[in-house]
């Protein structure tokens, strides 16, 4: 996989993990924010219907309490407001259910128990925060609760249920956060694009450097990296390109001399091999001397000339001419002249050597080359 992709993989993984994260943060921040708004929000609506109860109780128009419950429904997001009596209220006034109902079991539990009950129903279609808070008689503040209720202080006198409507706060929430994920997807396509432009330069050059280190294990140092920036990527460029030069210069140098001392040609444009094949012919041609020094007469170089040129060079006919005394003479396979000329020559030669190319001109006939 290459550096571009990895990295890009990384980001985009990276971000994909903070979209959820953030995601899932600003949706309990904002059902967080949901649950307190519609707790107070519930809370202040008890308090609205007990101080207008109480005020309807002082000036005798409790009878109207339905139709104020029933008006409070056009309060927006207030989906229904419900008044339950406890058992004590009714043994002092007795039954009248004019706006109440019977209590739930919900409802009947704070009735016995004193304590408020908060709840949120979530489904697919709606969402909604139902409160129940109980109504606790008190001889503190204005009305005094126990003028007009014969009942012990912190006795429940009855609870109301209020039910909030989250649908239209949850379509607000959801659209935020999808505002948002919108915003944080451009910002990170816009990051991940230049990132790439970064890192272009950067792949760009590293895949360059792996194809000359390529051409450079077979042998071959022509190619160069074409800087892409001005950075330490160009600045690896540029130096790679100057040891490829100095590479290439050096082992041309070497061959070229090398040619020049022992007559050696390069056959392929592999340097590298090219430099360890002059080498050999160097080492060879040192052993050759060493080996050649150390024979006691002439016919030992021969027959050694003969040995390497059939058994190491593959050249099955191979003769020796030798010049004495203005002719030619034919050295055998032994190392001493014969008395017929060789199979590859003019038998004339051997009287007139001139006649052959090799002797007059001193240069090597290469039949092969220049038939």
């Amino acid at each position: 996989m290459r550096l571009a992709t990895k990295v890009s993989a990384f980001y985009l993984a990276a971000t994909a993990a903070l979209v959820v994260v953030l995601t899932a943060v600003t949706l309990l921040a904002f059902r967080s924010y949901l649950l307190t708004s519609a707790t107070a929000h519930a809370q202040t609506a008890a308090e609205i219907v007990r101080v207008h109860l109480t005020e309807a109780m002082l000036l005798g128009t409790i009878g109207e309490r339905a139709r104020f419950l029933e008006r409070l429904r056009d309060v927006q997001n207030l989906r229904n407001v419900y008044v339950m009596r406890s058992h004590l209220v009714d043994e002092q006034f007795g039954k009248s259910r004019k706006g109440e109902r019977e209590p739930d079991p919900v409802e009947a539990a704070v009735l016995r128990t004193g304590s408020p009950h908060f709840e949120t129903v979530e489904t697919l279609t709606e969402s909604y925060f139902r409160a129940t808070i109980p109504y606790i008689a008190t001889a503190h503040g204005t009305p005094n609760c126990l003028q007009c209720h014969q009942v012990a202080e912190g006795s429940v006198l009855g609870a109301i249920t209020v039910t909030i409507d989250l649908n239209i706060l949850r379509q607000h929430a959801i659209v935020t956060v999808m505002a948002i994920v919108l915003v944080i997807g451009l910002f990170a396509v816009s990051l991940l694009w230049l990132l790439n432009r970064l890192l272009r330069p950067v792949t760009q050059t590293a895949e360059e450097i792996a194809e000359v280190v390529h051409q450079g294990v077979e042998g071959r140092f022509t190619q160069r990296i074409q800087p892409k920036s001005n950075d330490e990527t160009g600045r690896i460029a540029r130096e790679v390109n100057r040891l490829l030069d100095t590479i290439d210069r050096a082992l041309t140098q070497i061959n070229e001399q090398i040619a020049r001392v022992a007559g050696w040609r390069q056959r392929h444009d592999n340097q590298l091999q090219a430099g360890v094949d002059a080498v050999a012919t160097l080492a060879a041609i040192a052993h050759f001397k060493q080996s050649i020094e150390e024979d006691r007469e002439v016919a030992e170089i021969y027959r050694r000339i003969l040995y390497l040129s059939r058994e190491r060079f593959a050249v099955p006919e191979t003769t020796l001419l030798e010049p004495h005394n203005g002719a030619i003479r034919v050295i055998g396979d032994e190392g001493r002249p014969l008395t017929h000329c060789c199979p590859g020559c003019v038998a004339a030669i051997a009287e007139s050597p001139e006649l052959c190319r090799a002797y007059r001109t001193e240069h090597l006939v290469d039949g092969l080359s220049d038939p």
